[in-house]
């Protein structure tokens, strides 16, 4: 049954003016960028002022968190 299961993590990130500390809608700067290095991992969210970068999907937790490491490193 759990092998039809999969894993994967999602994390959500605020744009936020360094000088203001004000969220700033620049969502299509960071997509821009962002796809030539996450392509399909990083999207815009509902808010403007939020990305999302998720990672590809596992069947196991070792596997994903391994994935993870390498992704973030």
């Amino acid at each position: 049954m759990f092998d039809q299961f999969t894993l994967g993590i999602e994390e959500e990130f605020q744009i936020v003016d360094p000088l203001t500390r004000e969220l700033r809608s620049h969502v299509t700067e960071f997509l821009d960028e962002g796809k030539m290095i996450l392509g399909e991992q990083i999207k815009p969210e509902m808010i403007q002022s939020q990305i999302e970068v998720g990672t590809v999907f596992a069947r196991t937790f070792r596997k994903r968190a391994l994935i993870f490491q390498i992704s973030v490193a």
